[in-house]
């Protein structure tokens, strides 16, 4: 952002309900301008996450495409069906092992890993219920156009025999004549809940290979819902004799159609602890909170069978079906590297299935690294709206200021962002140490480090408090996460010995140069010397990944050519919302 706007980014934000903040004419470029700030943060007031907004052309009416799609679609390489299909085959192992908090999250996992993949390599979901866009009947479970959703669904609940299999949502693959239904159902041990694959099996090469289908338990132990009264005790649901129902009648029960909003049906007390919720074009597909907002439940979690909150695995996982059926042109995307002789096939962390342990579509190619994301105000911005309302206003970044609106949001960046720092945290082996760090403006809330910014071994506790960092993120007055400062983070993890690779994230220009003045392209060579220097200095020479979302920073491009890593933009189409 350019000094000359030095006061624009102050906690002043202008009130613009229910209107689309962020319109962009479609072949126009959006370049990402920065909020700046002055003054010392006011105390945090809590804010809850909410979601974004990727453009579409319009003939697709309302909805949308994530940033984490983009990322899917730019980075080239992905082995995603391969990974798919290795993650259905480790699945029943890590089962085994999930009596206790890590082989909980193996499964976790593993289990989402399959599903993403599967996701992301479907055409689009297919619910019962909700609201779609005009001519979208054929994403309708109960579409009677599509007598084969009806047999799909009977095959899957005849394969299961006495067990259940209620459905959930179904995808549709461009290979397979039939979609593949995922529905609710119990775990081996009976105790507890499970998320079933019917459709298709996989080979090892990832091809389908065979129409038949068969059945494969995908999460497994997912939780029950506590009791959340803060007086009394909760009564266990009865059956149509007066007695209390049984797992098996509760999966058998849940009403797995969705809401207005697209979303899972509050879930109560002892129903499974899972829920989605997906867009107006079925391409969307998002874990959320089981439970009505405002209880101490803020995601679909595992759990061991008979623990405590403790010992839950939350389940947060963002995906996005392809779009093949989107009018796009190749310059949609926009994926440029670095030093090709070295980055481009790079060799991905012993540990690491297909692209399972990946920054943005960058492979994580050693043991020890440095995270550097940007925390900014303008981190906040939709990139997918739904076609709802909340009963109350949120803040978002709308490329210029601050703007209330009560319309639904699905997904922001920093939500995509967290998306992908968690699903990286959850691949990455025991082994592994990292530092991790957010920056924003000095003094604000989101310019702060993990563990001070040092390299940290991922133990099991270690994990999970890095987790529980990334999940912060999205906390508090988003006015107050703070401008684009990114120098002493980047100066920390230059400076620290034992960091073989950096992999650095942002969706802005800086506020200032390094010396506090504006910043102009004056900026892009000397900055990248100076760092460029730094790493000339070291004995162990970073690895230096770079990722620019919204726009071109040819500075970036520098470091990671001089740094033999990987440079790579990600830009969005934005286009009118209707």
């Amino acid at each position: 952002m350019n000094s000359a706007n030095s006061q624009q980014g102050r906690s002043r934000y202008s009130h613009q309900y229910d209107d689309p903040p962020f319109i962009v004419k479609p072949g126009t470029r959006a370049r990402t301008k920065k909020p700046r700030f002055n003054a010392p943060p006011a105390a945090a007031s809590p804010v809850k996450r909410t979601t974004r907004h990727h453009n579409q052309p319009s003939r697709r009416g309302q909805g949308g495409f994530s940033l984490s799609e983009t990322v899917v679609a730019a980075a080239a390489g992905a082995v995603l069906i391969t990974g798919g299909a290795i993650a259905l085959r480790t699945i029943s192992s890590s089962m085994q092992h999930s009596g206790d908090l890590s082989g909980l999250r193996t499964s976790a996992t593993n289990g989402m890993r399959l599903l993403r993949s599967e996701v992301q390599r479907s055409l689009y979901l297919v619910v019962a219920g909700g609201s779609h866009d005009s001519e979208r009947d054929y994403t309708d479970l109960n579409d009677p156009n599509h007598p084969e959703y009806a047999s799909s669904i009977s095959e899957c609940k005849a394969l299961a025999g006495s067990a259940v299999f209620n459905p959930m949502f179904g995808l549709k693959m461009a290979e397979l004549n039939t979609p593949v239904i995922y529905g609710l159902g119990l775990s081996q041990n009976g105790n507890s809940y499970a998320l079933i694959r019917c459709g298709a099996p996989l080979n090892t090469d990832g091809h389908y290979e065979t129409e038949q289908p068969t059945l494969a338990t995908i999460l497994e132990n997912i939780g029950k819902i506590p009791c959340t009264k803060t007086t009394g005790s909760c009564e266990a649901p009865k059956n149509s004799q007066g007695k209390e129902m049984t797992l098996a009648e509760i999966a058998a029960g849940v009403d797995t159609s969705l809401n207005s909003d697209n979303r899972s049906k509050p879930a109560t007390y002892l129903q499974p602890a899972l829920a989605i919720q997906t867009d107006a074009i079925r391409k969307l597909l998002k874990l959320v909170d089981p439970t009505d907002p405002g209880d101490v439940i803020g995601y679909s979690f595992l759990q061991i069978p008979g623990g405590t909150s403790d010992a839950n695995a939350n389940l947060d996982m963002i995906a996005y079906a392809r779009a093949d059926k989107v009018a796009r042109t190749d310059a949609y995307y926009s994926v440029m590297n670095g030093d090709t002789t070295t980055a481009s096939q790079p060799t991905a962390l012993s540990g690491c299935t297909g692209s399972s342990c990946s920054f943005y579509g960058i492979p994580v190619t050693n043991d020890a690294i440095a995270l550097i994301v940007d925390g900014s105000g303008s981190m906040s911005s939709c990139i997918t709206w739904g076609s709802t309302t909340n009963s109350t206003a949120r803040v978002y970044y709308n490329g210029s200021s601050y703007t209330s609106t009560k319309r639904n949001c699905l997904v922001t960046r920093m939500e995509s962002l967290q998306n992908e720092l968690r699903n990286l945290l959850m691949s990455l082996p025991s082994g592994v140490s990292i530092s991790l760090q957010a920056f924003s403006s000095p003094g604000y809330l989101n310019h702060r480090p993990w563990m001070n910014g040092d390299l940290v071994p991922l133990t099991d506790a270690n994990r999970t408090s890095a987790l529980a960092f990334v999940n912060s993120l999205s906390g508090g007055d988003v006015t107050r996460w703070g401008g684009t400062s990114p120098w002493s983070t980047l100066d920390r993890a230059f400076t620290n010995t034992g960091i073989k690779s950096i992999y650095f994230m942002t969706d802005g220009d800086p506020n200032n140069d390094r010396n506090g003045g504006s910043w102009s392209s004056l900026d892009f060579q000397p900055t990248a010397n100076t760092y460029l220097g730094m790493n000339t200095s070291r004995a162990i020479k970073l690895i230096v990944n770079t990722v620019s979302i919204g726009q071109d920073s040819p500075w970036l491009k520098l470091i990671s050519d001089g740094a033999s890593g990987t440079y790579k933009v990600v830009n969005q189409a934005y286009t009118t919302v209707n």
